[in-house]
Parts: structure tokens; C-alpha cells; sequence
């Protein structure tokens, strides 16, 4: 099952007990604690993507738990813990740092918080690994997983003047199913006015429990009107198509369930808007695309490239998997030109190396992310917050490591990253390419060919 709120491409996998020592079952109490800070050093032993150095973690753990707030600057607790890389049986670096952790709740019992303890240690932990490898705290974790329940409307929206404007609705989505619009502006959630209210609050108001009903009341011109919206599991839009001279403009945001499907509708009604044999080559547009799931971004890569390797992914283990698209390709064979940033990462990446090293697409733009890592997210168990926990490498189809390399256009052209704020309701618009000079420079590589 994978997950769509972290960048990149993330496996989501419940691996409870997976680890390397033995955790007894989480109990009432202080034991409690150290047991979930065991598991994850556990699971950091068994599953990183390379072999850890056990005394720098656990060194890292220990003089996190140092910098708790609260605690009694005069403890000395961790002081007699050895230096990082020290040698040392695994064990019995595990045992000093449960002698540490319980030294440090002994010496300031009623002045910490035991989970406080916890989210320190842990956090520890993880600063001695990857920048992408992460801790999730309980109450968050708690959230991700009540997030897997609730359902949306499918809106875009902004905050102008106080008012909440409706940028778009989101192709099939709830609200477009009931008639809400771009440029209507909502009055009420619920009955209740949202005039004023920040966007994430009123965000937070459109969603509830799946399949529940909500009513929205929106103005449009002077005449408020009253929707019935159904919440439901709302896949955002990142496809975007347009034509600009004989040429095909798609722009891709992400790599969701529905974008390969969506992606081959676009192109085919292009086409047949333009006549197919009239458009002369595509620019595909995968700036500041972070990623997402690995089998869309292999049938995406498939949908211009026909057949052939996509990618591989390399374990702690060395074992390799192959990504291999078997597809038809969409543009007919047509010249491409592929667009990235600084904000192409993961899943993006992974296309632009495939169609570069396959010579099927010129890449424009800027060195890429960067951000060749697979994360798995890993429970702690019943209580306990989770670990985002790097368990593979990406590499392309010429075996290049994509992490913290990225891909190099082939033509460098560099233009000011636009403000996060100003981001259009479609990308592909015209009006949103007018100064654009990475696309420009891309159309003018295609009437060339």
C-alpha cells in the first residue's frame, strides 16, 4: 500500500517485529518506552539501506536524550557512554544506552515526559543516517493513519482578501460532480461562514469520514447558492495538456494511481483536437514533480519510451530489481522535450534518466534533486510513532546512482524558481509559459528537429 503525503516514492509496510533483538510486547510503564526506542534501533539495523556503524547511533540516541528539555544539566547520565565508533558488542551497546534512558527518567523523574524521552532518542537515532530517512512521533503517526479515512471535495483553493476562492474542482472530483466551479467563492461549510479563516482551516472543514455528506454554500455573482457534496477519496489533478503551435505541452505535477490512465486520455484527445500526424513533438514538463508511485512513474516512462528498462532499485542486501516498461508509446515516435529543476526529484527523475538514456528525449532545464532513495515506512507498534526508514537506492537504466546526483540536462538553461504562492490553476496555460524561458528554449530545440 503506498502513501501520498511524504515526497518521493515511499512503500508503506507494517513491519512489526521484523527487527533484529527481541522487544517484549509494549507494557504499562516505563519499560514501555525504552521498548519502542529498542525497536527502532532494531529496524534501523535490519532494514537501512547500508550497514550502520551500531556505536554512532547508539551515541547519537544517548546524546539526544541529553538535550531533552527539563533535564537536570547537572545528570551525568551517557557520560560514561563511549565516543562515536567506539568498538563494542552490539548488546552491550544496547544495554548501555537502556541503562542511559532509565538513568536519565531515575535522575529526573516528574520533570520529563517518558514519550519525551522517546521522540529525543529516536530522533537521535536517525540524524546519524540519511537526510530522508525520518521519525514519525505518535500523535502525527496517529494522524497519517486517521488521514487514510477521510474523504475530500476536490477543490483548489485560494484566500484573497479573505474570501475563499475556488481555483479549480478537480476533474470528476465530488464538488465538480455537484456543480461547483472555478471562480465560485465559498460562504459557508456546513452553514457555518468561513470568511477570514486561514486555509488550512478551512481545508480541514471540507474533509471528513468517507462517504459522509457536507453542505457548501457558495456565491457566485450575487446569488449565494447551497451544494450537497459527497466526501470521497479525491486523486489529485497533476496532468495537464495543451497546445501550443504543433506542438504538445504536458505537464505532469505527480505520479498518482490515475495519472497513466489520465495521461494516455489527454494525449489521445490532443491529438485528435490537432490531427495526430499534425503535431510535430511533445514537451514534457516534470519541474518541481517530486515524485510518487513507482508503478505509475514505470507506466508513464513506458507511455513515451514504448519498451525497455526503466530503473533498478538496490537493498541492504545487494539484491537488484529491474523496472521494465512493456507499452505502447503514446507520442507515436515524435520528437520529445523533457523539462526539469532543482525540484525534479524521485519518480520525476526516473523518467527524465529513462528517456535521456534512451535517447528518446532531450532533457532541458537544471540538474535535477537528486533524490534517489526508497522509503519504507516502518510501525513501532501499538502506541508508538514510526520510522520513514531509507531501505533502497534508485538507479537508472545505465546503472548511475540517482541519489545526490540527479540527472544533467543536456541543455543547461537556468530562470528564477517562481514563488510557491503563485502556482496556476493549470500550469500548461498559456498564460503560465508567457516568460517562461526553459520552455521557450525547449520550443525552439523541437521546431529544430
Amino acid at each position: 500500500m503506498m502513501i501520498r503525503r511524504w515526497p518521493g516514492i515511499v512503500i508503506f509496510a507494517l513491519m512489526l517485529g521484523a527487527f533484529a533483538f527481541p522487544v517484549r510486547s509494549a507494557e504499562v510503564g516505563d519499560d514501555r518506552g525504552f521498548a519502542a526506542v529498542k525497536e527502532a534501533f532494531g529496524q534501523i539495523r535490519a532494514n537501512y539501506v547500508d550497514e550502520i556503524d551500531d556505536a554512532k547511533v547508539i551515541d547519537a540516541a544517548i546524546k539526544a536524550m541529553r538535550k531533552v528539555p527539563g533535564i537536570d544539566p547537572r545528570s551525568t547520565a551517557g557520560n560514561d557512554v563511549p565516543d562515536t565508533g567506539a568498538a563494542g558488542d552490539t548488546e552491550q551497546l544496547l544495554g548501555r544506552l537502556e541503562s542511559t534512558f532509565k538513568r536519565i527518567q531515575a535522575e529526573n523523574a516528574g520533570a520529563i515526559e517518558t514519550q519525551k524521552l522517546v521522540d529525543y532518542a529516536i530522533f537521535g537515532m536517525i540524524t546519524a543516517l540519511d537526510p530522508h530517512t525520518q521519525y514519525i512521533d505518535p500523535p502525527k503517526w496517529r494522524d497519517n493513519l486517521a488521514a487514510l479515512q477521510l474523504g475530500g471535495v476536490g477543490l483548489n483553493l485560494n484566500i484573497d482578501a479573505g474570501e475563499v476562492g475556488v481555483v479549480s474542482a478537480i476533474e470528476n472530483g465530488p464538488a465538480q460532480k455537484a456543480g461547483i466551479v472555478a471562480g465560485d467563492r465559498i460562504v459557508a461549510i456546513g452553514r457555518a461562514p468561513v470568511a477570514g479563516l486561514p486555509l488550512p482551516q478551512v481545508v480541514a472543514r471540507l474533509r471528513g469520514p468517507l462517504d459522509s455528506r457536507i453542505l457548501l454554500t457558495v456565491s457566485r455573482g450575487k446569488k449565494p447558492i447551497e451544494f450537497a457534496v459527497t466526501r470521497a477519496t479525491v486523486h489529485p489533478q497533476n496532468v495537464f495538456v495543451r497546445r501550443h503551435d504543433d506542438f504538445g505541452y504536458i505537464v505532469l505535477t505527480g505520479f498518482g494511481e490515475l495519472t497513466a490512465p489520465n495521461l494516455k486520455i489527454a494525449i489521445e484527445k490532443l491529438q485528435s483536437g490537432a490531427g495526430k500526424d499534425k503535431l510535430r513533438g511533445y514537451i514534457l514538463d516534470l519541474r518541481n514533480n517530486a515524485g510518487g508511485f513507482l508503478d505509475a512513474v514505470v507506466s508513464i516512462a513506458g507511455g513515451f519510451l514504448g519498451n525497455g528498462l526503466v530503473a533498478t532499485t538496490r537493498s541492504r542486501d545487494r539484491e537488484t530489481q529491474r523496472f521494465e516498461a512493456n507499452s505502447r508509446d503514446l507520442t507515436a515516435a515524435k520528437p520529445i522535450v523533457v523539462l526539469i529543476n532543482g525540484g525534479t526529484a524521485a519518480g520525476a527523475e526516473i523518467v527524465a534518466s529513462a528517456l535521456q538514456e534512451h535517447h528518446r528525449a532531450t532533457i532541458v532545464g537544471a540538474r535535477s534533486a537528486g533524490a534517489g532513495t526508497i522509503q519504507t515506512v516502518v510501525a513501532l507498534g501499538e502506541g508508538n510513532g514510526a520510522l520513514r526508514l531509507t531501505t533502497s537506492r534508485i538507479y537508472t537504466s545505465a546503472g548511475q546512482p540517482l541519489d545526490q546526483h540527479g540527472v544533467s540536462p543536456d541543455f543547461a538553461v537556468e530562470q528564477p524558481a517562481p514563488s510557491p504562492n503563485a502556482r496556476p490553476a493549470d500550469p500548461a496555460a498559456p498564460e503560465s509559459i508567457a516568460q517562461d524561458r526553459q520552455f521557450q528554449f525547449a520550443l525552439n530545440v523541437l521546431k529544430k528537429k
